[in-house]
């Protein structure tokens, strides 16, 4: 990332805040990745908490409904 955006993006705290939660949720789908089957993980393309809901957005609706039976593996 060049320096003046890195600066910028600091400087203004929407845009830190909203770094921020970026970054939160990275790290949370990186954690639900390596939760999952690795056939399955690199179509698991978003992770985002909501109060006690985990929302996980896939590629297709297809590999929705392989996320949506991991659901057990997932919650414990």
């Amino acid at each position: 990332m060049p320096d003046p955006l890195r600066h910028y993006l600091r400087s203004h705290p929407p845009l830190r805040q909203l770094r921020t939660r970026l970054q939160e949720q990275q790290r949370l789908l990186q954690q639900v990745q390596h939760w999952l089957p690795a056939s399955l993980s690199s179509h698991c393309h978003s992770a985002v908490l909501q109060q006690t809901r985990l929302i996980l957005a896939a590629d297709s609706p297809v590999w929705a409904t392989q996320l949506r039976y991991q659901t057990p593996a997932l919650l414990h």
